[in-house]
């Protein structure tokens, strides 16, 4: 999407979420640039659980629908490369493990941490809030595009999970992505591309015009 579009789809975004005020904003990954963006632009300082993670989108709906039963088994981590494979799940931790020949001896450590940032994840859920969720694919991982199909499934999977809070779901595709932009009331898709050269953070200023008009978080 070029950058005057965005700002129309921004724009448009902004019109069909007013008046409405989001409690929280919360990445569900794929990939850090979600959570780093949240951050740089809404000044969100805690942690949840797919903040810092590669996480495929069929994890994430598991996790949600089994209340993270099974996250960080240590049977199902291996290393790989310069990260610690869930088998199970398909969840690379890239930033958690730092003696990757030996991560074992650090597991508990790790599960205490993730197991704070669930357990905040949990609160967040059971009380009345409104959340902006956030889903980026990346193109350069050689994700497949999320149909407006399976949005809609992550959506209900998420509403039927957590049937206290009001949502709203945004997944932001590469920009060659074939699915096209959407909105309503439930659900808006919109395809951004990257800077040249790559960055991991994402192009800092169509994240700024995607999320600045956003309500900030009370």
């Amino acid at each position: 999407m070029s950058e005057q579009k965005l700002k129309r789809f921004a724009a448009g975004l902004y019109a069909k979420l007013q008046p409405r005020r989001f409690h929280k904003v919360v990445s569900l990954g794929y990939a850090c640039d979600v959570a780093h963006q949240i951050r740089r632009i809404l000044h969100q300082t805690e942690s949840y659980p797919f903040d810092w993670l590669l996480t495929p989108l069929n994890a994430v709906q598991t996790l949600i629908q089994t209340g993270f039963d099974g996250f960080l088994a240590p049977e199902n981590l291996v290393h790989e490369h310069n990260y610690v494979l869930d088998r199970e799940t398909g969840i690379k931790y890239l930033h958690d493990f730092k003696n990757l020949e030996n991560f074992s001896g650090e597991i508990m450590e790790i599960r205490e941490k993730y197991s704070r940032r669930v357990a905040r994840w949990q609160d967040l859920m059971r009380h009345q809030a409104s959340i902006l969720f956030v889903r980026g694919q990346k193109d350069y991982d050689h994700l497949p595009p999320i149909s407006l199909d399976a949005a809609r499934r992550l959506w209900s999977v998420i509403a039927q999970a957590y049937p206290a809070i009001s949502l709203h779901l945004l997944v932001i595709q590469p920009l060659d992505c074939t699915v096209p932009d959407f909105a309503d009331d439930k659900i808006t898709m919109v395809r951004m591309g990257n800077p040249d050269p790559i960055v991991w953070s994402g192009d800092d200023g169509k994240w700024q015009q995607l999320l600045s008009g956003i309500n900030k978080p009370r």
